[in-house]
């Protein structure tokens, strides 16, 4: 009798597993949606974007919007854009957070060990269709000319793509205007 089985060599993971797994969103927020996003007092406008955000991916529009989150220590940012990725991962678009510094850090490592590595990198988040750069904050005050240089070089030209760029940051808005 001829008998089927699943090749033991072959991933038959989805594309949405797929890019969850590679979108750095913590272990223990990988399963959450926007519904399960508390709204602190005075936050309602940023769940209200991240919620048109999501409504337009849901739509078929490749996300393109450039967004800004700001709010102090334990408001809620990570959080929301985390979502964000994830619903981006549901929608079958690769999506990725990076923590700011732990960033800087990876591209100042790369750069001086392998700068093959490192413009792979670059290019590998300049071309992800959403990118969330989590924490903008007090390392860029202290960071090298290069390292701020190269974080609005991928800006730029992520805007000039129509790629979607989120941007959390505990800086005041005319702090973080000086360093962009």
């Amino acid at each position: 009798a001829l008998e089927a089985q699943p090749c033991p060599d072959c991933n038959h993971e989805s594309p949405v597993d797929r890019y969850v797994e590679a979108s750095r969103v913590q272990e223990d927020w990988r399963g959450y949606t926007i519904d399960d996003f508390k709204v602190m007092p005075g936050k309602e406008e940023a769940r209200a974007i991240a919620v048109e955000w999501i409504e337009a991916l849901l739509d078929d529009a490749p996300p393109s919007q450039h967004i800004v989150m700001f709010g102090g220590n334990g408001t809620g940012k990570s959080m929301l854009s985390s979502i964000m990725v994830l619903e981006a991962c549901a929608a079958e678009y690769r999506a990725v957070i990076w923590n700011v510094g732990s960033l800087m850090r990876e591209l100042q490592s790369r750069f001086g060990n392998d700068d093959e590595s490192a413009q792979m990198l670059m290019k590998a988040l300049a071309e992800i269709p959403v990118l969330v750069l989590d924490d903008w904050g007090q390392e860029i005050k202290s960071a090298s000319g290069w390292s701020v240089s190269e974080l609005e070089s991928l800006i730029d030209e992520r805007y000039v793509a129509g790629r979607a760029t989120i941007v959390t940051t505990n800086l005041q808005r005319e702090a973080f205007a000086e360093h962009v």
